[in-house]
């Protein structure tokens, strides 16, 4: 079947297959369909636009609602960019302008009783202090475009891939870290006692702190607002 005109010469997108009100049931096919747009039967403003080059736009209520693009990235409520937001970071596959949610009715069951949001790394080789994913705020200022104003990120913290540290960044530089042993280190990477101003609090209850001598500031300093209370008690 081909469209044609009075004469019987081809007429290319000049003829309709059916009508609105006069319309085919079912259409069974073997091979491709060719076609821009998908569209609902009475819903004409809801559909599948793939009248691009490698794009597929969805659209609800006559507006685009998510798109994706030739290199396979999705965005949701944005047309998703191609810019790596910092260097060595490609830019994301999933792009969202807006929050997002997960939702679920859970139940008092660990850990089946929730869902989680995971990041899997499949390296079979993990090594100590490789990097396993994590969170990134960046900024995007004009000033100071493609800036990591801060992170959250997770490292291997042995060859065995059982355990890892947290490591809290601000601007690029590490500012506590809880490690695999549940030690926690504010202006330190180890347990050690601090020579910098640092301190470290340990699972055994011990809490070190350092501090550096050309600052001038103390390792200790108690405050109390009133007379109740002791500042400091020794068992």
């Amino acid at each position: 079947i081909r469209p044609s005109n009075q004469l019987g010469a081809n007429n290319d997108n000049a003829v309709d297959l059916g009508k609105s009100d006069t319309r085919f049931k079912d259409l069974h096919l073997s091979g491709v369909a060719y076609a821009n747009n998908f569209v609902g039967v009475s819903d004409t403003d809801t559909g599948i636009d793939i009248n691009g080059t490698n794009v597929m736009k969805f659209n609800t209520g006559g507006s685009e609602r998510m798109r994706i693009d030739s290199s396979g990235r999705v965005g949701i409520g944005l047309t998703p960019s191609s810019s790596a937001p910092l260097t060595n970071v490609d830019a994301g596959i999933l792009q969202v302008n807006g929050n997002m949610e997960l939702r679920f009715g859970g139940t008092n069951v660990d850990p089946s009783g929730a869902k989680y949001f995971n990041i899997v790394n499949t390296d079979t080789t993990l090594v100590a202090d490789q990097p396993l994913g994590g969170l990134q705020w960046v900024g995007l200022d004009s000033t100071n475009p493609n800036s990591n104003m801060a992170s959250i990120t997770s490292y291997c913290s042995g060859n065995a891939g059982t355990t890892a540290d947290l490591r809290f960044k601000i601007a690029g530089t590490e500012r506590m870290r809880l490690d695999a042993s549940g030690n926690l280190l504010v202006g330190n990477t180890s347990t050690s006692l601090p020579n910098t101003d640092a301190f470290v609090f340990l699972t055994n209850g011990e809490f070190r702190a350092g501090n550096d001598a050309t600052s001038g500031g103390s390792n200790i300093e108690l405050n109390r607002e009133n007379s109740d209370g002791d500042h400091i008690r020794f068992y």
